[in-house]
């Protein structure tokens, strides 16, 4: 079934000028109907016909198709629509090389008509295999019964067949309909063949009278504006993130209780994949042309090009945004320790080492520390610091900390300077990437350190210069222990690293899965998806 969806849309409208682009609740009025075009899902292909480059413009970046700019003579104010109509079928059908069976034009000027009612149309014309199917409203107030003609100063009844009563009450009115013009539906034969939009056998498709809005005048225009204003509530909102550990229901609730919509139409809310291996730029945010804000789960933004962003005028927020949930979430501090007891107690290479059970020197191999009683150097204490250094006081260890930006009397030993923590075992790296933590730790940083330290990275991997730890490293100088590398935007870049490619007993790198959990990463949704609604707000 090859199904033709058009809008009409000229340039020139003497009531409203620049109606079809003109600004409805922010947004081009000619957008609504493309968006719940292509959310309808029933085109083959979905164009507008138009003879203003400006208008195809926004089309297109609607996600529209404009595949001709409509001849100036099918533009002109004398002609019918159904002469723009029938040049745009065959003029699609010269152009994708298709034949349509049905046809629907959409007028842009009704902005309540939602993917529903298109579906619903596209289910009645092929259900009841008609010629057309065109959209109604039922009319109250303009009933034929109180409509007049005044010849002089003289009144009359303006249709005989309904003549008006004293008191004629609007319950008691036989029930009238009028279309309400948003759904033309016909089959290819009907306007091609017939040069109608009608044929002979036209069935009603019924639409309540608050969505039959058919803006003509200014006064339609503003109705639907604070029509449109009063139901657009629920955020537009499209998840990159991964959602595959919830059921669909469970997201569908989600949306539900956060008052969003999700969509791949009209997003005003974007929120990204934390764990992307792209940079993401304007290539990737041009999709989505009314994009408000972009949102991703997680506490670094380096995968984003906030710049461009900001310059568009799209905020970016990210869980430092919400302090409080952030707080509540584990995941990251727990897989930070992990790797702590793990490169302490050498888990892993115990693990891998089950086939030399009883050999000699295996024991000598795997023989490890234990955690009671070492000292923990923590950089950076937020929160992954601070519940790091409750898991350390929990075995025993002793704890220092070294953050020029948190003052905290509760907890103890705070170091002055990073070379302050040169007497730690084991060395916590949980600082945010910034312009000024950037290579933190880079050459002779921790040449004064004890020989052996381990040192974990779970923060960025820019944080450290790669170089220099991969030098100290195979130098038995320290142990590393990671869930990050540098360049994880360009993953040619990051396979190319040295430690990436380290097949070593002294290094341990995860590929950035900290706060991989099913908990975190919902908790994460959730307060991002806040964070946006409210600054939309």
């Amino acid at each position: 079934m090859k199904i033709l969806g058009v809008i009409l849309a000229r340039a020139e409208s003497k009531e409203i000028p620049g109606k079809n682009i003109k600004e409805i609740n922010g947004k081009p009025l000619i957008s609504y109907t493309i968006e719940e075009g292509l959310k309808s899902n029933i085109f083959t292909n979905f164009v507008v016909s138009t003879d203003s480059e400006k208008i195809a413009a926004i089309a297109r970046d609607c996600g529209a198709e404009v595949p001709f700019i409509r001849p100036a003579e099918l533009a002109e104010d004398h002609v019918w629509s159904r002469d723009a109509l029938k040049h745009a079928v065959l003029e699609c059908e010269k152009i994708y090389g298709v034949t349509y069976d049905y046809v629907f034009e959409l007028p842009c000027v009704a902005p309540l008509r939602n993917e529903e009612h298109i579906r619903e149309a596209y289910q009645k014309i092929i259900s009841e295999e008609c010629d057309s199917v065109t959209s109604f409203t039922r009319i109250h107030e303009v009933h034929p019964t109180r409509m007049k003609r005044i010849i002089g100063d003289e009144i009359t009844d303006f249709c005989k067949e309904y003549p008006g009563g004293e008191g004629s009450r609007r319950q008691d009115l036989e029930p009238c309909y009028m279309r309400n013009g948003a759904i033309f539906a016909m089959t290819r034969k009907c306007i091609v063949e017939e040069f109608s939009r009608h044929g002979k056998d036209c069935r009603p498709y019924i639409m309540d009278e608050a969505e039959s809005i058919n803006i003509d005048t200014i006064l339609d225009f503003k109705l639907a504006d604070l029509l449109i204003k009063e139901r657009s509530t629920k955020l537009k909102i499209k998840l990159e993130c991964p959602t595959n550990f919830i059921s669909k229901s469970e997201v569908q609730k989600l949306m539900s209780l956060m008052e969003c919509e999700e969509t791949d139409v009209g997003v005003e809310c974007l929120i990204v994949n934390p764990g992307t291996n792209k940079f993401l730029g304007p290539e990737y945010f041009n999709q989505f042309p009314f994009l408000k804000v972009v949102g991703t789960p997680s506490t670094g933004i380096n995968h984003l090009d906030v710049e461009y962003l900001a310059q568009n005028g799209v905020s970016v927020k990210c869980l430092l945004d919400d302090r409080e949930s952030l707080d509540n979430i584990h995941a990251s501090a727990e897989f930070t320790w992990l790797h702590i007891m793990n490169a302490v107690r050498k888990f892993g290479l115990a693990v891998n080492n089950k086939k030399n059970w009883r050999e000699k020197n295996n024991e000598a191999f795997l023989r490890s520390n234990e955690m009671h009683g070492k000292k923990l150097g923590i950089v950076g204490m937020g929160r992954i610091g601070k519940k790091l250094a409750n898991y350390a006081k929990a075995f025993g260890m002793q704890v220092f900390w070294h953050d020029p930006y948190v003052n905290d009397d509760k907890i103890r030993n705070k170091v002055n300077n990073l070379n302050d923590l040169k007497d730690c075992d084991i060395l916590s790296i949980n600082c945010y990437l910034t312009d000024e933590t950037k290579e933190l730790i880079t050459y002779e940083t921790l040449d004064d350190f004890k020989t052996g330290l381990i040192v974990v990275n779970t923060s960025r991997g820019e944080v450290v210069n790669e170089d220099y730890i991969y030098d100290l490293v195979v130098n038995d100088e320290i142990r590393y222990s990671a869930d990050v590398l540098c360049n994880e935007q360009n993953i040619h870049l990051l396979r190319e690293s040295k430690l990436f490619n380290l097949d070593y007993e002294g290094v341990t790198i995860t590929p950035h899965v900290a706060g991989a959990t099913v908990e975190s990463q919902f908790k994460a949704l959730e307060a991002i998806i806040k964070l946006c609604k409210k600054c939309i707000k």
